[in-house]
């Protein structure tokens, strides 16, 4: 079964890969409120998969869709505007858990107006901060702003990797001289900020009006924070060990990353994150295998509770085949975690901790007539269940005479996805299964799926299980 996460661009090639039976693959997109997207899944024209299926889900509920056969030919597509900016995860699945093959995987949207093009450039002035969007992979948005010659600033640009919008990569593109019409040389950034994110220091040589230029990395586009100040902000990016001098790693829709170095032999750093109870994450401590850095092999040394208590079996060292370190952590409780990285070895050189993680927390849903988790015509509910035997209770209002179709499927958006859903049954309003609404491995899937028609309008409860 594979199961792997890469990065898709608006309007960018389309990803290929390869699913093994039963297998899905993510890929994490960064999509702009109020804009209409396609999602394209398509066999691949040699060794092809016999039946594409596309998931797209988002942080919120409403930011889930899913289709089969929408785009000809057996192929997957799907149209969807989101109502948030972020980062949304493409799931590339197959209709049934038996077919494998090829595939590619595209993203697409109509170009949306220029918020800043070049003969209208936005303003920042000294100490505030200016947002915008990169709306295409070649879109470059210019902020005018007045400098004194002698003068040192700090710029910087950030994107999702501290919260300053959903743009991935941010890239300070330069700053334009409008006196000597002409970039000034050597003033660019990636990646000299948190994370991903782009910083600069500045000093000008001469006094005048200036253009900063805001871009990304390697065709990306979304939503971002420019910010400017007077003095040198910049540090060295070292981070100390222990709960009390921790460094913030901010997560978006789930998942989010930071670069760090270890100094010497015993230096340990520290990372503050915000984590779901019932989600699994995958933390990843990369160095020169994986190309997160130039740390030869990283050790990443656990979770700690709030306390800086380790929790037991969350250290790892050489994952797989490679020097890099890798776990999977499903927390009891939502709250502050704390990850450490370290050096197996002793050496020294850069990294990059990774937290991947499910979108949204699954809903707990409770059995009987009492549950509070309902679903509406055309909705979808995500839920989980904790151990073998659990059931979950969805309340659904039906109309006599009406005929409705629930599916229930393994939500392959998840990394712990259901295998074989069971629609247990329909019951009505005082909990009374109703004859023949039980349904397990509709069609060629092992997915369920009931047809029903109420004789009388009501509250009906669908009880979902695994088999």
């Amino acid at each position: 079964m594979s199961s792997s996460v890469s990065t898709l661009y608006v309007n960018g090639s389309a990803a290929s890969g390869s699913l093994d039976p039963g297998g899905y693959d993510y890929f994490l997109v960064s999509l702009i409120a109020g804009a209409t997207y396609t999602i394209s899944l398509n066999a691949a024209s040699s060794g092809g998969l016999s039946d594409p299926f596309v998931y797209l889900v988002g942080a919120t509920s409403n930011d889930y869709a899913f289709d089969d056969d929408s785009g000809g030919n057996l192929n997957a597509q799907l149209e969807f505007t989101p109502s948030l900016d972020g980062d949304y995860y493409v799931v590339a699945a197959a209709a049934t858990n038996y077919d494998s093959g090829q595939y590619q995987v595209s993203v697409s949207s109509a170009a949306a107006p220029d918020d800043y093009p070049v003969d209208a450039s936005g303003v920042i002035t000294l100490g505030s901060t200016a947002t915008g969007v990169i709306e295409s992979e070649d879109d470059i948005d210019y902020f005018q702003i007045s400098l004194t010659a002698g003068h040192t600033y700090s710029i910087s640009l950030r994107g999702a990797d501290s919260n300053g919008g959903s743009l991935l990569d941010p890239l300070l593109y330069g700053i334009y001289d409008a006196q000597a019409d002409d970039f000034v040389a050597g003033i660019e950034n990636d990646d000299g900020g948190i994370g991903r994110d782009a910083a600069l220091v500045f000093t000008p040589d001469d006094s005048g009006e200036y253009f900063i230029a805001a871009a990304a990395y390697s065709a990306g586009t979304g939503s971002y924070t420019l910010e400017i100040v007077e003095g040198d902000t910049s540090v060295d990016g070292d981070v100390d060990d222990g709960e009390a001098n921790a460094a913030p790693l901010s997560l978006s829709a789930g998942s989010g990353s930071v670069t760090g170095s270890i100094d010497f032999a015993d230096d340990s750093d520290w990372f503050a994150v915000s984590l779901l109870a019932g989600v699994t994450y995958t933390i990843s401590l990369t160095g020169q295998d994986g190309v997160g850095g130039s740390l030869s092999d990283p050790y990443f040394a656990g979770v700690f509770d709030a306390d800086g208590e380790l929790i037991p079996g969350t250290s790892n060292d050489d994952y797989g085949d490679s020097y890099d370190s890798q776990i999977s952590f499903t927390p009891v409780a939502s709250a502050t975690y704390f990850l450490a990285a370290e050096s197996y070895s002793g050496d020294t050189g850069t990294y990059t901790l990774t937290v991947t993680g499910s979108a949204t927390a699954p809903i707990e849903t409770p059995a009987g007539t009492g549950t509070t988790v309902s679903i509406s015509l055309g909705g979808t509910v995500r839920g989980v269940l904790e151990t073998a035997g659990d059931v979950d209770w969805i309340a659904a209002t039906l109309s006599g005479g009406q005929t409705y179709v629930f599916d229930l499927v393994g939500d392959r958006t998840a990394f712990n996805a259901l295998s074989d859903p069971l629609v247990q049954g329909l019951y009505d309003g005082a909990g009374v299964l109703l004859p023949g609404t039980t349904n397990d491995d509709f069609g060629f899937t092992r997915d369920a799926q009931l047809t029903y028609t109420p004789a009388s309008s009501g509250t009906y409860y669908l009880a979902a299980t695994g088999f």
